[in-house]
C-alpha cells in the first residue's frame, strides 16, 4: 500500500558534462518491497503531478552503504546509456541496439535519505552477465558485445558489465574502472581485476565482428579509429580539433573525477539544495 504523499528532489546526472541537475517532485512510495536483493530493496512508487496524475516508477533503497552508493549507481547507469548510444551508432544500421533506462537519485527530506528511481520494466527479466566475469545464455551476444565495446571505446579505462533487463533494455549495470575504487561507481567496482575477469571469459560473436572489435585480450579494434590507452596518440589534424566520441569524453571525465570524492559531491549538492530550498527553486 502506498504511503502518504511526500516531497522529494529528483537529481539527474549528465554523463557528458559531469553535471547534476535537480527538480522538486511529489511522490508516493509503497511501504512494502516487491523485490529484495543482497544490496537493495525495490518498492513500487508514483510521481504525482500538480493535477494529481500518477506516473509509476521503481524506488530502490540501498541496504548497504550510504547515500553515495545511490549517487554512484545513478552515475553508472547514465555513463552506460551514453556509451550505448555510441554502440548503436557503430552498428552501421545493421547491428542490434541497446538502451539503459533513465535513472535518477531521489532525495527524501522527510526520511533523510536517498533512493534510486527508474521506470518499471515490463516483461521477462534476463541476466546476461555479472560483475565477476560470469556470462549467461546463448542469446546474450548483444549484451556481451556491448561490454566489449565499452572497454574498446574508452581505451581500457572502464568496462560496463552486470548486464540485465528485458530484451535489449537494460538496468542496474556495474562499471569496473582501470583505477578501481578511485573512480567510484559503487561497491561492485572491482577495478582492473574485474575488467580482466570479463575479458578472460568473453568470446566475440557476430555483433563484435560487425563493429570491428578485436579479440577481448586486445581491448581495441582491428583497425581502431581511437588508439588503445598504451599507444601514442596520432598527431592532431590541422583542419581543426578532432571530434571526440562519447567514449573518449567519458574516459577523460573519469580521469578528471579522480580528484573528486563522492563526499565532495554530496557536500556540494547539500549546499546547493539548502540554498534553493531557502530561497525557492
Amino acid at each position: 500500500m502506498a504511503s502518504a504523499l511526500e516531497e522529494g528532489v529528483k537529481w539527474t546526472y549528465d554523463a557528458k558534462s559531469g553535471a547534476w541537475s535537480k527538480t522538486r517532485v511529489r511522490v508516493m512510495i509503497d511501504g512494502r518491497p516487491f523485490a529484495r536483493g543482497s544490496l537493495r530493496a525495490c518498492h513500487r512508487a508514483w510521481e504525482v503531478d500538480a493535477q494529481g496524475a500518477r506516473s509509476e516508477f521503481v524506488a530502490k533503497f540501498n541496504e548497504v552503504g550510504d547515500d553515495s552508493v545511490c549517487l554512484a549507481d545513478v552515475k553508472a547507469q547514465a555513463v552506460a546509456e551514453d556509451l550505448a548510444q555510441d554502440f548503436n551508432r557503430e552498428g552501421s544500421g545493421a547491428g542490434a541496439k541497446v538502451a539503459f533506462l533513465p535513472c535518477w537519485a531521489l532525495e527524501l527530506p522527510q526520511r533523510s535519505c536517498f533512493c534510486c528511481g527508474e521506470p518499471r520494466l515490463q516483461g521477462k527479466y534476463t541476466k546476461h552477465s555479472d560483475n565477476d566475469g560470469g556470462v549467461f545464455g546463448s542469446r546474450a551476444q548483444v549484451a556481451h558485445a556491448f561490454s566489449h565495446f565499452t572497454y574498446a571505446a574508452t581505451r581500457g579505462e572502464l568496462i560496463v558489465v552486470d548486464i540485465q533487463g528485458v530484451q535489449d533494455y537494460f538496468t542496474d549495470p556495474q562499471i569496473h574502472t582501470a583505477r578501481g575504487a578511485e573512480s567510484k561507481f559503487g561497491l561492485g567496482n572491482l577495478g582492473a581485476e574485474g575488467i580482466s575477469k570479463f575479458l578472460a571469459t568473453h568470446r566475440c560473436g557476430a555483433e563484435c565482428k560487425r563493429r570491428g572489435l578485436d579479440r577481448p585480450g586486445n581491448g581495441n579494434r582491428k583497425n581502431p579509429s581511437r588508439p588503445p590507452s598504451h599507444a601514442q596518440p596520432p598527431p592532431p589534424r590541422r583542419a581543426g580539433p578532432p571530434v571526440k566520441s562519447a567514449g573518449t569524453v567519458l574516459a577523460e571525465r573519469i580521469r578528471a573525477d579522480q580528484e573528486r570524492s563522492f563526499a565532495d559531491i554530496d557536500a556540494q549538492l547539500a549546499r546547493q539544495l539548502d540554498r534553493e530550498l531557502n530561497h525557492g527553486l
